[in-house]
């Protein structure tokens, strides 16, 4: 850019570079002067000379360098998939049903229960996607401290792969988790522990595994009901107090 004087102290063209005599001094850059930059570009100081850091693409973000000279830009490594709260029932203020609702499909599932059963029947129990009988199979062994109580083997009940672990009423507190293998090409498998306190007495632990039927259907809504014949609705409730939490994850 072209500078002029008056006198016989004429200024001449310069690039405000400190290490030639009489080129300006400083430089203010507060949008006081041009150069040639393009719309988002970053200007940087290598200690000596003002350098242009040209505007990266869209979502790169600015780092230090390698050797710790200058800024540059770069693109961040795709974030860690975390887990996704797909459902929370939330602490039933009256007896109620669980039911999650249908959700996004996930590769991983993973279910926390923590509750009581309001009415005396076969048991709690969990089912996918509001299926109808005969559509799962499941193991699972209930033990009583070190002794094995009973081991199940058995195709029934909703699509229900957890199922008995007592009869109802408000002190047969019982929680469970449940991890599900939910990929949209693969059978559907999970694996679960339970405990039942049976009103205070010695607590029962069930633990199993078992698979889903529908193995091209990803599980989709995640229902509480009776651990024997699968239903739900207002005789089949949990009492006041329990929870669902349904985690999704891809």
């Amino acid at each position: 850019m072209g500078f002029s004087g008056g006198g016989s102290n004429v200024l001449k063209n310069h690039k405000h570079d400190a290490t030639v005599v009489q080129d300006g001094g400083s430089l203010d850059a507060d949008n006081v002067t041009s150069a040639d930059l393009t719309a988002g570009d970053v200007i940087f100081s290598d200690g000596t000379h003002l350098q242009r850091l040209a505007i990266g693409t869209p979502a790169q973000q600015i780092q230090v360098n390698a050797g710790a000279t200058a800024p540059e830009w770069y693109t961040a490594a795709a974030s860690a998939s975390t887990w996704v709260k797909l459902y929370d029932s939330g602490q039933l203020g009256a007896a109620g049903s669980i039911d999650s609702g249908v959700f996004a499909g996930y590769d991983f599932l993973t279910v926390f229960f923590s509750g009581n059963i309001n009415t005396a029947w076969g048991g709690a129990g969990i089912k996918f996607n509001n299926t109808a009988t005969s559509s799962g199979l499941y193991y699972q062994t209930n033990t009583q401290t070190v002794t094995t109580d009973t081991t199940y083997a058995k195709s029934a009940g909703g699509g229900i792969l957890w199922d008995y672990v007592g009869a109802g009423g408000s002190t047969d507190w019982q929680s469970a988790h449940i991890i599900i293998s939910n990929n949209a090409t693969n059978r559907k498998t999970a694996t679960w522990t339970t405990v039942q306190t049976k009103g205070g007495a010695v607590p029962y632990r069930n633990f199993g595994a078992g698979w889903y039927n529908n193995s091209l259907t990803q599980i989709t809504r995640v229902e509480m009901c009776d651990g024997d014949s699968g239903a739900t609705g207002a005789t089949r409730e949990f009492g006041i107090g329990s929870q669902m939490i349904v985690l999704g994850l891809t």
